[in-house]
């Protein structure tokens, strides 16, 4: 199945430069696929979002979907 992901912040280093990424993976995948895919731990990313909905690491995606990851955002 084809998941595509987008990065926000700083991760977006990972999609190599792009806005998105298509990623193919086996059907019954989660988001900690997506981690091992991208080589980022879990605490590395705050938010995930599938479809424009909060998710989590245990979400189970489906084709076509649009993954978008998030960092920890800070400030004063």
């Amino acid at each position: 199945m084809k998941i595509y992901v987008r990065a926000y912040g700083t991760l977006k280093g990972y999609l190599r430069g792009k806005k998105e990424i298509e990623l193919c993976l086996e059907q019954g995948s989660t988001m900690v696929t997506i981690f091992r895919k991208l080589r980022k731990q879990k605490s590395e990313i705050w938010m995930v979002s599938v479809n424009g909905k909060i998710a989590n690491e245990k979400t189970i995606l489906n084709d076509g979907d649009v993954v978008g990851i998030f960092e920890p955002v800070g400030g004063g």
